[in-house]
């Protein structure tokens, strides 16, 4: 009888082992895939950062050229002019995060759900 326990207690023991070991590696599969996630949302919000900078420009580069045909300007007030749009656009964007929820602020400001989310995730909100 002490032998069928003996036995039972280390095929019991090395379940366990097999176990653990199974958990071990399933833990560090996890983390893994939390850091590819991690590293596609980051390349993600840079991608869709860099758009937003692409179609402001395009929309900037019209406005100068309806503005150059109308009358003259200025062309070293332009660079301080995107300077500071672009400063106070991260602070719109910051603060309607703050006050609004993420529908509510993607909405405001007519950009996509999934770009504000991924503002608010990365900026802490």
């Amino acid at each position: 009888m002490t032998i069928i326990l003996l036995l039972a207690g280390i095929g019991f023991t090395y379940a366990l082992l097999l176990a653990f070991k199974q958990l071990k590696t399933l833990k560090s599969r996890i983390e893994q895939l939390e850091a590819e996630k991690h590293e596609t949302e980051m390349l993600l919000l840079s991608f869709m950062e860099s758009m937003n900078d692409v179609v402001k420009q395009d929309d900037v580069s019209e406005r100068t050229f309806h503005e150059s045909e109308s009358m003259s300007h200025e062309p070293e007030a332009a660079p301080i002019q995107k300077v500071v749009a672009e400063q106070s656009d991260h602070q719109l964007v910051e603060e309607t995060l703050l006050r609004h929820s993420v529908r509510d602020a993607a909405r405001l400001l007519g950009k996509g759900e999934g770009e504000m989310a991924l503002y608010a995730k990365f900026r802490g909100k």
